[in-house]
């Protein structure tokens, strides 16, 4: 957290949700991330851990290749992002 570029708010800098499979923290499912001011991706993402034979089919070749989990799948900008509460319903309903 930190103020906002005015000094009035209080706003989020950055922040980091994940969901993982078991008790010691080693194997990630997913996590939504939020970054402010990014630019190489969108500030607000979700990266998804596991394999996808229709991304292998149509990534790069050789040191091009990237995994599911390198991907920045958008979800919102600066003011609509998942939030804690999102992440909790997603896995009470899912």
């Amino acid at each position: 957290m930190r103020l906002d570029d005015e000094g009035s708010y209080l706003t989020v800098h950055s922040s980091y949700c994940a969901i993982f499979s078991d008790e010691g923290l080693q194997s990630c499912l997913c996590h939504f991330d939020y970054e402010r001011e990014k630019d190489r991706y969108t500030s607000a993402h979700v990266q998804v851990y596991g394999t996808s034979p229709a991304l292998e089919a149509l990534n790069g070749k050789g040191d091009q290749k990237r995994t599911l989990d390198k991907l920045h799948i958008p979800v919102g900008g600066r003011r609509f992002r998942p939030c804690i509460e999102d992440v909790i319903e997603f896995l009470i309903n899912e």
